[in-house]
């Protein structure tokens, strides 16, 4: 699945829950994506929500580096982890992202 695929389903997910088709907590897409790609599904997502200076913001108080990408290359289990923080933080679902880095 490229990388377009995935961002559509990163936008349908956050469009269902702007439309209130589901609680936050029962939210997810049906497969998470590769690593390869968080990154860019997590600054999707919470770029089309209009939190993408909250978010870099959060991330600049609440983790040891500048940005959600260095965070991720050097620490993906803590990176995923803030990355569901500040969802719960703004009671929305997480972005549909693959949780088993690997780490545990």
């Amino acid at each position: 699945m490229g990388k377009r695929a995935r961002a559509a389903k990163a936008s349908l997910a956050a469009a269902f829950i702007a439309a209130g088709g589901a609680s936050a907590s029962q939210a997810r897409a049906a497969e998470p994506a590769s690593d390869a790609s968080v990154e860019g599904i997590v600054s999707s997502y919470f770029g089309q929500l209009g939190l993408q200076d909250d978010f870099a913001q959060f991330i600049k108080l609440n983790s040891p580096f500048l940005n959600f990408v260095k965070w991720y290359k050097e620490q993906p289990a803590d990176a995923i982890r803030g990355v569901d923080e500040f969802s719960a933080f703004y009671k929305i679902a997480p972005p549909p992202i693959n949780r088993d880095t690997g780490t545990s």
